[in-house]
């Protein structure tokens, strides 16, 4: 996951799965950690869980509040590695 910050205030959230490519684009209301957890726990329930199976962050503050999401949408985390993605 990986939010991308424009020039103008606000934020985007990136989803993207490595081996297809997939790729859900979220607006974030809020971008510290529990606006980003929120919308990450928000996005996950749109889609079937059994296409979901582990998370990558990336390293920033803004992924601090991993543990809801987690909890929420029953993935494996794992560590960091460039850039954060789903698989």
């Amino acid at each position: 996951m990986t939010p991308l910050l424009g020039l103008v205030k606000g934020a985007i959230l990136s989803l993207v799965d490595r081996k297809s490519k997939f790729t859900i684009l979220a607006k974030l209301k809020s971008k510290h950690a529990e606006g980003v957890a929120q919308t990450t726990i928000t996005s996950f329930k749109r889609l079937p869980r059994k296409v979901i199976h582990t998370l990558t962050f990336d390293n920033g503050k803004e992924f601090s509040r991993q543990y809801p999401v987690i909890q929420v949408s029953a993935v494996t985390l794992q560590r960091p590695t460039t850039l954060g993605s789903v698989a």
